[in-house]
Order: structure tokens, then sequence, then C-alpha cells
């Protein structure tokens, strides 16, 4: 049976790397100026917090680990990365709760999330530059 309502809503959300309507809503706060600088930010925030994460979890580091999660999920949020946003809340709640395995398991789908969103900002951002 086909899904309606709010849950296609949500599966369609899931499956969109970037969600457009969440940089439509930057777009109609700055115009394609706001949205080439957030992607920028990202860029030079977001690899340096999945790293942190990473050494954070090897180091057994979890309140550490933790914020760089919590930093990552507010980031993706932002941008409308909610794969990235999900899973980094995800590893957040884990280091919360002290749960070393469950957070340290999330970690390749936090990288993961995390490419997966780069390509997408990356290619959107070029995008941007040959519209102007």
């Amino acid at each position: 049976m086909p899904k309606t309502g709010e849950a296609a809503i949500e599966n369609a959300r899931k499956t969109e790397v970037v969600d457009a309507a969440s940089l439509d809503r930057l777009r109609k706060l700055g115009g394609n100026e706001l949205i080439a600088r957030m992607i920028e930010l990202f860029f030079s925030y977001a690899e340096p917090k999945v790293a942190v994460a990473r050494e954070s979890l090897a180091a057994g580091r979890l309140e550490e680990a933790g914020r760089a999660a919590h930093s990552l999920k507010s980031s993706a949020g932002n941008l409308g990365a909610h794969e990235l946003q999900d899973v980094a809340g995800r590893i957040e709640l884990a280091a919360m709760n002290n749960d070393a395995a469950a957070a340290g398991a999330l970690l390749p789908n936090l990288e993961s999330a995390f490419l997966r969103a780069k390509a997408r900002l990356e290619k959107h951002r070029d995008e941007l530059g040959e519209a102007k």
C-alpha cells in the first residue's frame, strides 16, 4: 500500500541528501549569497567536527564526541542535511548516555552521511555560481 500524508513526506525527506525546502528558507532570508556563505561555513566547520568525533570516540572521550556531534547536528540542520543531522543526534544521545559501543557503531554512518551531504552541497554551491 502506498504511503500517504506525513509518512510519505518523512520518507521523501529521508531520501533527500539535502532538503530543498531548507535551502529555500535560507534563500528567502538572504538570497543565494546567504546559502553560499552557509555552505562555505559548513565546509570549514563540519569536517573538523567529524574528525573530533572520530578521534574522541577512539580515545573514549564521550563528552567531547557528544559536543562535536551536537555541533554537527545543528550545522547539518541549518542546511537541511537531515540524514547527517539524524546520525549526529543519535551519536550525541549515545554519548550522553555513556554508551560508547552505540556511539562507535554509528561513526561509519556519520562519516558516510557527511560525505553525501558534502558532495550534494558542493554541487549546489557550483550551481549557485553558475547562476550568477
